[in-house]
């Protein structure tokens, strides 16, 4: 069954968080696990609190179809027939921030406010509030074969390893629509509407945006431009850049030149706050060289959590087969990347695991989702891991 679209997601998060008097972050982690299904997210919150069933007697809580408040006999009751009934008239209105469709002629984005804006984490609901997880993948969606199975695929990855912040390349307007619809606990900000380009999906119960740029490469031959955006992750100031760099051997000095531009803009950002840059750069090691290499305080994320070599080659065409590759010689390649600079005086984050993903064939089609792999980098909060380990003693 399909999860219920993003609007009718929030509603329910804030219901379970109303009743249970706790917040959307926990009420997100009960709604997901119970398919979206309120009344046996809540039967299983208070179960495991006071391990007593739950019976809907409160009056915030109505609830339309079999599900009464004679008992917990309809507890597996799927999310079609224990439907939230109509909001009374002084119902509060769900409180959130989406994006305008983007102009690409524009260089400024403007952000639609729908209601206030709301940060709806909290520390103290959160089982891992000093873990933040951040995705970056080439989706592929140029290529239109088994596009609708590959992208249901990449939705399954997101959706299993719930990252707070996906940095997505090679999007079409087809695969956004599947992501909208797919992956409804995220806010997706897009750079264009038009061909393909990238966005980054915000998972909204722990996430706050601020602010959106579309910065084009004006020498680009491919359109590509780089993708800004300032938000808060768990409360903590983030800016994420994301693009897709110019490709093929042949446009070397026009990468290298988007390259220094998205370093510029990394190297500007606010002090006080912590710059993730990833997407896939199509780059080779010696024309980072080429261009001085990595700018000062800004670190390699794969590299400073040990450089596996399992890890080291994002687009493998030894092990990928969904391109067709005629030639002997299958080439090996790190075209995606992700760094860090820290925000400043003290680090707010630390980098502790980089792993890949995507690499598992989908049964339907046996392919995998992309013939890029995603990267999925683990960061510390330091200053929480410290809270955490009071509590548990």
């Amino acid at each position: 069954m399909d999860p219920p679209r993003v609007a009718e997601c929030k509603t329910r998060c804030l219901k379970f968080a109303e009743i249970t008097d706790t917040d959307t972050a926990l009420a997100m982690f009960y709604l997901q696990d119970a398919d979206w299904d309120l009344y046996r997210s809540l039967y299983a919150f208070f179960h495991e609190r006071w391990k007593k069933p739950f019976f809907p007697l409160d009056p915030r809580l109505k609830i339309a179809g079999n599900c009464s408040s004679e008992g917990n006999k309809d507890t597996d009751k799927t999310a079609e027939s224990c439907s939230i009934a109509e909001e009374p008239d002084d119902a509060q209105p769900v409180k959130f921030r989406k994006t305008e469709s983007h102009n690409m002629n524009d260089n400024s984005e403007k952000i639609k406010e729908v209601g206030e804006t709301t940060n709806n984490f909290h520390i103290s609901t959160d089982r891992e509030p000093y873990r933040i997880c951040i995705l970056s993948w080439n989706i592929d969606g140029l290529e239109i074969d088994d596009i609708e199975v590959r992208v249901h695929g990449v939705c399954d990855t997101i959706k299993k390893e719930k990252p707070h912040v996906v940095l997505l390349q090679e999007v079409v307007m087809k695969a956004q629509e599947i992501l909208e619809v797919k992956c409804p606990s995220y806010d997706l900000v897009p750079a264009g509407d038009k061909g393909y380009y990238t966005a980054i999906l915000l998972r909204w119960d722990v996430t706050t945006l601020e602010d959106v740029k579309v910065m084009p490469f004006y020498t680009s031959r491919m359109r590509r431009n780089l993708l800004y955006v300032k938000c808060t992750v768990k409360g903590i100031k983030f800016d994420l850049l994301t693009s897709h760099l110019e490709s093929t051997k042949n446009y070397a000095e026009e990468r290298k030149k988007q390259l220094r531009f998205a370093f510029d803009h990394v190297k500007l950002a606010d002090i006080d706050r912590t710059v993730i840059f990833g997407g896939d750069l199509n780059l080779r090691d010696y024309e980072l060289s080429e261009i001085g290499g990595l700018p000062e305080d800004v670190d390699d994320i794969w590299e400073v959590t040990g450089a596996r070599p399992e890890t080291k080659f994002t687009w493998d065409v030894q092990c990928n087969d969904n391109l067709e590759w005629s030639s002997r010689y299958k080439p090996r390649c790190r075209f995606d990347r992700m760094y860090i600079r820290h925000s400043k005086p003290k680090a707010t984050v630390k980098p502790v695991h980089f792993e890949l993903v995507g690499q598992e064939r989908l049964r339907s089609c046996q392919k995998f989702p992309s013939d890029h792999w995603g990267l999925l980098s683990h960061f510390n909060v330091p200053s929480r891991m410290v809270q955490a380990s009071v509590n548990v003693n």
